[in-house]
């Protein structure tokens, strides 16, 4: 009788629906790291961009 009321309670257990995170945390902090690493990107690209560029294209063009 008590293998039966194990088997009953596995089948119980596994026909619960299972509790999913429903919060957005964990998508903000994946879109913070990303804009963080654009962000360091983006910053090393203005640094390359005023040492490397002529004078004369620096003054006309700006990087975006």
């Amino acid at each position: 009788m008590a293998r039966l009321t194990d088997q009953l309670e596995q089948i119980r257990s596994w026909r619960k629906p299972n509790h999913r995170d429903t919060s957005i945390a964990s998508t903000i902090l994946a879109f913070r790291k990303s804009l963080k690493k654009t962000n360091k990107q983006l910053t090393q690209i203005l640094v390359a961009w005023d040492e490397h560029v002529p004078q004369q294209i620096h003054k006309n063009a700006i990087p975006t």
